[in-house]
């Protein structure tokens, strides 16, 4: 990288005036002579006092644009220098860039290397887990399939033991209905046959209430295991007679 150095220079101003304090202060030694004779003491120190306050300022004006050339040169030179830093830290950052890249690569290798070698161990495990998982789903589906068909003969056993206690249910109640009306039969003949005829001789009325059609009606009510209540009623076509009193 190549930096331009400008050097400035001071104004015409000032060179034109360091160019007559100059040109003042170069006068021929013939002239100054015929002043120094002309002019009085006084006049002399006056004059030689603005020469000396002329190259004063001469010299002052020369001093300060040294220290602006010098402010200049050492501000071209910082900048210069910044700039150069600038690329050298920019240059290192490249090349350190480079490098990392460089490393990178090796680096890159070998992890991608490694990262292969892990999925495979990964893959392998996954397929150890995918059998594992396959076998005992086929398992658990024959253990389904076994129960489910021993629920189905339960069921079906369980069915056939319900129809049975129903019918046995059934008959047990058909056989206690038989006895319970053979019993009631027979108790009310045995009544009919043992109690006499009583009739009031005062009142034609009698005691139990006529039968008509020649129709005797009973009624039986079972009650069977379950908490079931039957009532049967039953008509006899056996003719009664109304008891009535001896005379």
């Amino acid at each position: 990288m190549s930096t331009a150095v400008v050097i400035t220079r001071p104004s015409s101003q000032t060179n034109s005036f360091s160019s007559s304090t100059s040109t003042r202060c170069s006068l021929p030694s013939s002239s100054l002579e015929s002043i120094k004779t002309a002019t009085k003491p006084l006049e002399f120190r006056e004059l030689d006092h603005r020469i000396e306050e002329a190259l004063r300022e001469r010299d002052e004006q020369w001093r300060r644009h040294e220290k602006a050339q010098i402010q200049f040169l050492q501000t071209e030179s910082a900048n210069m220098l910044q700039s150069l830093h600038a690329e050298i830290n920019r240059l290192s950052n490249v090349l350190r860039e480079e490098k990392r890249r460089s490393a990178n690569t090796d680096e890159a290798a070998e992890k991608i290397e490694l990262l292969e070698k892990l999925i495979g161990e990964k893959e392998e495990y996954t397929k150890g887990l995918e059998r594992k998982v396959t076998s005992t789903i086929q398992k658990l589906q024959e253990q389904i399939t076994i129960q489910s068909e021993r629920i189905r003969q339960l069921n079906e056993e369980l069915n056939d033991r319900n129809q049975t206690v129903t019918h046995l249910s059934q008959q047990l109640r058909a056989i206690k209905l038989r006895e319970a009306m053979a019993t009631s039969t027979h108790r009310r003949r045995a009544s009919q046959q043992n109690s006499p005829p009583v009739t009031s001789p005062s009142s034609p009325h009698r005691i139990f209430p006529p039968i008509s059609s020649g129709l005797v009606s009973a009624s039986v009510a079972v009650t069977y295991p379950g908490g079931g209540r039957l009532s049967v009623q039953k008509r006899s076509n056996s003719a009664m007679r109304a008891p009535t009193m001896p005379n």
